[in-house]
C-alpha cells in the first residue's frame, strides 16, 4: 500500500479515495442509513414536540450518502405539513387547500431569482388545544399588513433558536452547544461521550411547494443525454421542492424572501452518480476546502455540485476508473471558466447565478491563479490536501491505523441511525437521561452494539461486527490522544 499510495497516478488516487470510504457501494448503504436516520428523528421530534407534527428529512451530504466523516455536519430539515405552498393557487379546487392549516402563494414579482414571497391565501381558526393552535398564531404574527410571511420568526416550534426552551435532563442536554442561526439553519453541536468530539448538525425549516413546472424546462433538457438517465430523470421530475425562510443579503425586502429548496431532486442526482463521479466530486470538495476557501470563503461545496451536475450531464459516455482524472480535469476547467465570467448557473434554474457577488477583483484573480495551477497538476493539487498528503507518506501500518480509527467512528454514529425507530425512540430516551458521559457510554454499549452484532444494518458494520469492547474503545482512545481526530474526522 505504501508504493502503491505514494505513487500518486490517477489510479492510485482512486484507490486513496476507495480506502477512504468514497465508493458507489459504501455511498449507497450510507442512503439507506440516513432514511432510517430521518425516521427515528421523526419519531423522537414529534414525541418531544407534539404541537409541532413535522416530517423529518436527512438532507446534504449525509442524506446524499458522501458524507464519511464524523466531522460532516448532519442537515435536518422539519417540513411543516399543514401549510402549503402553491406555485398557482387551485381556486377552484376547495377540497386540495382545505386539507391545510394555512395556504400561501408563490409570488415571484421583484425578488431575486431562486426567490419567492409568501402570499397567505388561507388561514384556519384552530381552537386550543389543537396542535395547530399555535403554528395559526405564529403565522399570524409573522405576517405583514398586506399579508405576506416574513422570515425571521420562529414558526415551527420543534426547531429552537438558541436553545431557549430546552430543558436540562442529564448531561447530553447540559453540554449541547446552540450556535447563531445561519441562514436558513439552526446550528447545534451534538456532544459525544469523547473528550472534545462533537457532531455538527443543522435544522432546517421548510414548508412544501406544489410547483409542478419548476423542473420542465430541464426535463426537455436532459432527455436523450447519457446521464442522469430516463429513471432519474423521471424521479426528479416527481419530486417535491421546498422554500427555506432565507433571503438574499443585502437585497430589497430580504425579509419577505424565502429561498426555493430542490434538496431531494439534488439527492437523487448525487444517487445516481456511479463510483468514478461519487469520487471526483469528493476529491473536488477536498480542493476546494483546501486550495480554494483559503482566497475566497465563498466558494462553497454547493457550487462544487452543481458544476459536477453540469459536467456529468454533458459528459455523453459512461464514466470509469480511467475517467477520474479526466472528469476531475473537467470540472476544474468548468469551475474556472465560471469564475472567470463570474457565472455559474443553477442547475435547475439556469436564470439563477451562484456566483453573483460572491468574491472581489482580487479574489477572482487569485482563484484563477490557483485553479490554473491545479488544472496543470491535479494529482499534486489534491496531494497538497492534508488527508491525501498523510495517505501518501505515512508507512503501511500508520495509514491503517488511522483508518481503523475514522472508520470506527463513522461506524458508531451510523449504528445509533441504523436502528428501527421503534428502538431507537427508547434507546434515545435513555440516552438523553445519562447524568454522565461515562453512563451514556455504557448505555450505548448496552443497547446498540448488540443490535449491530447481530444484524449488522444494511451490511455496513464491518469493524463493530468483528471486534470487542475494549478493542473499540482503545481506538478509540488512542485515536484521540494521538490528535487523529483533528484531520481524520474532518
Amino acid at each position: 500500500m505504501d508504493d502503491q499510495y505514494k505513487s500518486g497516478t490517477n489510479s492510485h488516487l482512486y484507490d486513496i479515495f476507495n480506502d477512504l470510504g468514497y465508493s458507489k457501494v459504501r455511498s449507497e448503504q450510507r442512503v439507506k442509513i440516513y432514511e432510517n436516520a430521518s425516521r427515528c428523528f421523526a419519531r423522537v421530534t414529534n414525541r418531544n414536540w407534539s404541537v409541532a407534527d413535522v416530517d423529518v428529512t436527512v438532507l446534504g451530504s449525509r442524506g446524499e450518502g458522501m458524507a464519511v466523516a464524523l466531522g460532516s455536519d448532519i442537515d435536518i430539515m422539519h417540513l411543516q405539513p399543514a401549510v402549503r405552498c402553491f406555485e398557482t393557487f387551485p381556486t377552484e379546487n376547495k377540497e386540495s387547500i382545505d386539507k391545510y392549516v394555512a395556504t400561501f402563494k408563490l409570488n415571484f414579482t421583484n425578488v431575486p431569482e431562486g426567490y419567492a414571497k409568501l402570499h397567505l391565501e388561507t388561514i384556519k381558526d384552530i381552537p386550543w388545544p389543537d396542535n395547530h393552535n399555535r403554528l395559526v398564531f405564529k403565522i399570524k404574527r409573522a405576517l405583514t399588513s398586506d399579508g405576506y410571511l416574513k422570515n425571521d420568526q420562529r414558526i415551527i416550534d420543534s426547531i429552537e433558536n438558541d436553545g431557549e426552551r430546552v430543558k436540562v435532563e442529564g448531561w447530553l442536554s447540559a453540554h449541547f452547544q446552540h450556535e447563531r442561526a445561519n441562514g436558513p439553519a439552526q446550528p447545534l453541536q451534538y456532544p459525544l461521550p469523547f473528550r472534545g468530539l462533537y457532531i455538527p448538525i443543522d435544522f432546517i425549516p421548510a414548508f412544501l411547494c406544489e410547483y409542478p413546472t419548476i423542473f420542465d424546462e430541464w426535463f426537455e433538457r436532459v432527455q436523450g443525454k447519457a446521464w442522469p438517465g430516463v429513471d432519474t430523470s423521471m424521479k426528479v421530475k416527481k419530486s417535491n421542492t421546498f422554500v427555506v425562510p432565507v433571503g438574499l443579503a443585502g437585497s430589497d425586502e430580504e425579509v419577505l424572501q424565502w429561498r426555493m429548496s430542490f434538496t431531494l431532486a439534488e439527492r437523487l442526482l448525487v444517487m445516481s452518480f456511479n463510483d468514478a463521479q461519487i469520487k471526483t466530486y469528493a476529491a473536488m470538495k477536498m480542493i476546494v476546502k483546501h486550495a480554494l476557501n483559503p482566497i475566497c470563503e465563498n466558494m462553497s461545496s454547493y457550487q462544487v455540485k452543481t458544476a459536477m451536475f453540469w459536467v456529468s450531464e454533458k459528459n455523453q459516455g459512461i464514466l470509469n476508473i480511467d475517467d477520474f482524472n479526466e472528469m476531475l480535469l473537467d470540472v476544474i476547467i468548468f469551475l474556472t471558466e465560471c469564475v472567470r465570467t463570474r457565472c455559474l448557473q443553477h442547475y435547475f434554474t439556469p436564470s439563477k447565478n451562484l456566483m453573483f457577488r460572491k468574491f472581489s477583483d482580487e479574489e477572482r484573480s487569485c482563484l484563477l491563479a490557483s485553479l490554473n495551477a491545479i488544472s496543470r497538476d491535479i494529482a499534486y493539487a489534491l496531494r497538497r490536501c492534508p488527508l491525501i498528503h498523510i495517505m501518501c507518506s505515512l508507512p503501511k501500518k500508520e495509514i491503517k491505523k488511522r483508518l481503523i480509527f475514522r472508520n470506527i467512528c463513522d461506524e458508531l454514529l451510523a449504528a445509533y441511525l441504523s436502528i428501527e425507530p421503534e428502538e431507537y425512540d427508547v434507546i434515545e430516551h435513555l440516552l438523553h437521561r445519562a447524568q454522565s458521559s461515562q453512563e451514556y457510554l455504557e448505555l450505548y454499549v448496552k443497547h446498540v452494539l448488540p443490535i449491530v452484532r447481530q444484524n449488522n444494518p444494511y451490511g455496513y458494520f464491518h469493524l463493530l461486527s468483528s471486534m470487542n469492547v475494549d478493542e473499540i474503545t482503545s481506538i478509540m482512545m488512542n485515536g484521540i490522544k494521538q490528535g487523529y481526530n483533528k484531520i481524520w474526522l474532518n
